[in-house]
């Protein structure tokens, strides 16, 4: 028997999850006698040997005996077990082992989570179980790229902080700030845990942050039935990522079982009336740490800062304080910046790509259409030859269907945008919004309507179109711009805006650039962000990996870039868009 040190218990934990993911990461492709393979069948009768286990570990020992061949069926009728279900498991079992031998039992790791350990050793960096800075931090992390001065000092703020409230402008990287700070905290001990709580449209872009920015960490968004999420919470994954419709569905289950070290809501406003079912199912979490993130904290009056305080930090304020006792009172505990404060650090265009997860019926119109055209397309002929125009309408059919669903009016890019449009407070907070579907535009308008905003497209007057570009560049914020790409994509000056967001994208890169353009003229001041919505397992995917391909430079197609649209889509493009290689297009 190996024994560890009581103070290098934390660096033997990081090892073993270090070696749980590296041996995750091959462990399916390799053969059934390699010694990775070997190594978990040991591990796995080892455990089963024991006469008494933590529920941490029994769970995922249980589905990986059900289901450790990755190919046995629950039931005939329904799809095999899959890597992705039975990895966190595994991953779950290295970590939990490690924990339950050393600290559980009298400090001694059996031998092989000790080789485990040992095998996997010059990829982790050793760190002591003290404190470490933000220098340290930042040299150990390793970030896919560089944070800014601004941002390191949010992720100070929130590591050091029981409670906080980040209140950064959009677009200054509040979800950056807030993953960097988790792992300052977590990194020390698996055995803490975190729940991150998100309006449901942007839980799957906190997923994918979380997959670039904390690729040490153990992640998992709550998803299905009240069974499957019971299953999740019970798994050992380090940070949760939630919707707040699950939270205030699952609040009592929760508060009854599970314990965090930090509760992160983002979107914080989303809690603003301190007597809602989802202001009260925030509350009832147990947790130790509490941060908020918010745009627009204070959107109505100061009950709204007081619900969100009532997460952070109960009886801190109350709405009867004078503005200068309340902030006295939170001085310590918020942080915002503006663009115009740190535009020194900030690039002139800031861009953004938000991915997303199409609603069940969008899907499932998506799916519908797609699965019957390729079809017929496929029984076109016998030599399986169709015109390029049948797969343009195809693509153009499934673009607009990822845009919204016209029988239910369903949209999750519609969720996505009126969230960004709640962060939007200040009188210079102005936001265009391109689109090349003019149906598109007016489904959007439709839902806009207490928000200030006008139509901009080849649909109006000449006479029509100036008055609407006046008051958008005139009249006070927020303000929105709703903007046909074929009508505005050329000739505009609208450099009043602070936001650009491309609802769908263009064939052309060179199309969206000019866009863009419109708002970032010589002379502007303040950084431009630029968000870009993108549905993530559809054509739009795989259109904007081809885009990114032909990204060349932007002069060759400046000039004639309104009429290069189909151009930039070869034959082989519409096949790869389609996944139909063995048709032949005309």
């Amino acid at each position: 028997m190996a024994k560890f040190a009581k103070h290098d218990s934390e660096t033997a934990l990081m090892y073993a999850r270090k070696s749980a993911e590296c041996i995750c990461s091959n462990i399916f492709s390799r053969e059934v006698g390699d010694p990775g393979n070997n190594r978990l069948d040991k591990l796995i009768e080892l455990l089963s040997n024991q006469k008494k286990l933590p529920e941490r570990i029994k769970l995922p020992l249980r589905v990986i005996q059900q289901y450790g061949n990755y190919g046995a069926h629950i039931q005939p009728d329904q799809e095999p077990i899959t890597s992705s279900f039975v990895e966190p498991c595994i991953i779950a079992l290295f970590q939990v082992t490690s924990w339950y031998f050393h600290d559980y039992l009298n400090n001694e790791i059996p031998p092989l989570v000790v080789t485990a350990i040992n095998d996997f050793e010059p990829e982790i960096q050793k760190t002591s179980s003290s404190s470490v800075s933000f220098e340290q931090i930042a040299d150990n992390f390793k970030l896919p790229s560089p944070l800014r001065t601004y941002q390191w000092e949010g992720v100070s703020f929130l590591a050091q902080r029981d409670a906080a409230l980040l209140a950064d402008e959009m677009g200054l990287g509040k979800t950056i700030q807030a993953i960097i700070a988790l792992r300052a905290i977590l990194h020390k001990s698996i055995s803490k845990r975190a729940i991150i709580i998100a309006p449901s449209s942007l839980t799957f872009n906190w997923e994918q942050e979380m997959c670039k920015w904390a690729t040490d960490l153990t992640f998992r968004r709550v998803m299905g039935s009240f069974k499957d999420r019971q299953a999740t919470y019970q798994l050992p994954i380090q940070v949760l990522i939630a919707s707040y419709d699950q939270i205030r569905t699952d609040a009592i289950h929760m508060s009854q079982n599970l314990r965090f070290e930090i509760a992160i809501i983002d979107e914080a406003q989303r809690i603003k009336s301190r007597h809602s079912m989802t202001a009260l199912a925030c509350r009832l979490i147990q947790r130790r740490k509490s941060w908020a993130l918010s745009g627009t904290p204070l959107e109505n009056n100061v009950g709204d800062l007081e619900s969100v305080f009532l997460f952070l930090r109960s009886g801190l304020i109350d709405a009867g304080m004078s503005p200068r006792e309340i902030h006295a009172r939170i001085r310590s505990h918020f942080l915002r910046r503006r663009k115009k404060e740190v535009a020194k650090e900030m690039p002139p265009i800031i861009i953004q790509d938000i991915l997303l997860e199409l609603s069940d019926t969008q899907k499932a119109a998506y799916t519908n259409l797609w699965v019957e055209r390729k079809e017929l397309i496929r029984g076109y002929n016998n030599n399986a030859t169709v015109s390029g125009t049948a797969l343009f309408a195809l693509i153009t059919k499934l673009k607009q269907i990822c845009n919204y669903e016209p029988k239910s009016n369903e949209s999750i890019k519609w969720a996505a945008l009126s969230e960004m449009l709640e962060n939007l407070s200040e009188p210079d907070d102005k936001i265009i919004v391109f689109s090349q579907y003019v149906d598109t535009l007016k489904f959007i308008s439709e839902r806009m309507e207490s928000f200030p905003h006008d139509l901009y497209t080849g649909q109006l007057s000449p006479e029509l179109r100036q008055q609407v570009l006046e008051r958008f560049r005139t009249q006070k914020g927020p303000r929105a711009l709703l903007v046909s790409l074929r009508a505005g994509g050329v000739g505009l000056n609208i450099q009043e805006a602070s936001t650009v967001v491309l609802f769908d994208r263009w064939w052309n890169p060179a199309v969206e650039d000019q866009a863009i353009q419109r708002a970032h003229r010589f002379g502007r001041e303040r950084p431009l962000h630029v968000i870009r919505f993108l549905i993530n397992d559809t054509i739009e995917k795989r259109i904007n990996e081809i885009l990114n391909e032909k990204r060349i430079d932007f002069e060759a197609y400046i000039e004639n870039a309104e009429n290069a649209d189909i151009k930039m889509l070869t034959k082989e493009d519409l096949r790869r868009i389609l996944n139909l290689s063995e048709i032949y297009i005309k």
